[in-house]
């Protein structure tokens, strides 16, 4: 998906939804954005700042059970399974 590999592939390419092909465009846009501004690409790409528990800034990149190409989510509730690893 990062490397658009969904549409250059044989056999992968042909089995591809069109769901499959905007996620993966979305996730080398984002790529791009970070390779090309490190600081700030993926806020300009509409990403928020990670700031651990204060708020939804985990990326989740094609949320299960989602329309949305990424949502943005507390990290406390994937973090909470660790305990106090």
């Amino acid at each position: 998906m990062w490397f658009g590999s969904v549409n250059t592939i044989k056999g992968l390419k042909e089995n591809t939804t069109a769901e499959q092909k905007k996620q993966s465009a979305y996730m080398q846009g984002a790529l791009a954005a970070f390779t090309k501004d490190p600081e700030q690409g993926l806020i300009k790409y509409g990403w928020p700042l990670y700031q651990g528990s204060k708020g939804k800034t985990l990326v989740h990149l094609d949320p299960r059970n989602s329309s949305e190409l990424v949502v943005f989510e507390s990290p406390a509730e994937f973090d909470a399974p660790c305990g106090s690893a």
